[in-house]
């Protein structure tokens, strides 16, 4: 697998969230509450996606569909 440089780590996040923040900000229904949620997620869901190791706490369910045959 290959590396991400760091750079891209951290220039690529604040881009996302300028493409997200400009029309946000630029609305006539701004709140601010809402906003802080909603890049508060953006983030959290780009952090999972670049580093899924940070959340190896979250356990992964792995179980297999078993059928059955028979009368």
């Amino acid at each position: 697998m290959k590396t991400i440089p760091f750079g891209y780590v951290l220039i690529v996040p604040v881009i996302f969230a300028f493409l997200w923040a400009i029309p946000v900000f630029t609305s006539s229904e701004f709140n601010l509450g809402w906003a802080v949620i909603e890049f508060c997620v953006l983030m959290g869901t780009y952090i999972m996606y670049v580093h899924p190791g940070l959340f190896s706490f979250i356990p992964h369910r792995d179980r297999k569909i078993t059928y059955r045959t028979g009368a």
